[in-house]
């Protein structure tokens, strides 16, 4: 059974949407034997990365009371760089999620991965990152001459993340989508500093079309949405 759908059916049937992260968790541990395990602790952190990112806007609060260490632990054993870096990252270490994230970069020799595709799957599960990472994110995609669009977005996110000045983030994430027009992700985090700045009719014209949300969900864009009316 080396088909990926083959593999996924048997994880959905071994590990059920009605169980916790942490039970199946704890499932995986369990069949580390098996001959999928690999596969199977990978569709795992892809699931929960997507969760994450539906739910929670920083991860550091979330796992401090330790009560996601055994997911965590399935991050590690995939002894994969990327997703090294993504669990320090989750669990505030700084320092060892850089230095993966560093090695994780080395392996991408060709430029054409680089795309919105790539930056969505691959960057947007380290929203929230400190300064260092936008850094180092940047110097990659110059040194790989990735088009401009790109660069200009890793530091826009520096920004976003890393500063309490909300007209500053206005005025960057203007700027990115003056250049890149199509960028949903940076409309919608321009569209959230319109709501917290009470600058209700720009905030809904960012979310007007609103075609994928990359930061809130849809509870909360209608919220922000419906805020207005009684603003």
């Amino acid at each position: 059974m080396d088909d990926h759908f083959e593999i996924e059916k048997l994880y959905r049937k071994l590990f059920p949407g009605d169980i916790s992260w942490e039970e199946a968790a704890q499932r995986l541990n369990q069949y580390e034997s098996n001959e999928h395990i690999t596969d199977f602790r990978y569709i795992f952190v892809n699931d929960y990365i997507d969760y994450l990112i539906k739910f929670h806007y920083s991860y550091g609060d979330y796992f401090v009371n330790g009560c996601g260490s055994l997911i965590i632990e399935q991050y590690f054993k995939l002894n994969d760089d990327y997703f090294t870096s993504l669990a320090n990252f989750m669990i505030g270490n700084n320092k060892q999620s850089l230095k993966y994230f560093k090695r994780y970069l080395d392996t991408l020799e060709r430029i054409d991965v680089i795309n919105w595709q790539w930056f969505a799957s691959n960057i947007l599960p380290f929203r929230g990152a400190f300064p260092e990472f936008w850094d180092c994110l940047k110097s990659f995609l110059s040194e790989k001459t990735a088009d401009k669009k790109y660069i200009q977005f890793a530091d826009a996110l520096k920004g976003v993340y890393n500063n309490s000045d909300i007209e500053l983030t206005i005025e960057t994430l203007s700027d990115c989508l003056v250049h890149d027009p199509d960028n949903l992700f940076a409309n919608e985090l321009l569209g959230i500093a319109y709501y917290y700045n009470n600058r209700w009719r720009n905030m809904l014209a960012c979310f007007e079309n609103a075609e994928q949300l990359f930061t809130l969900t849809n509870d909360e864009l209608f919220f922000m949405r419906g805020w207005h009316m009684n603003g």
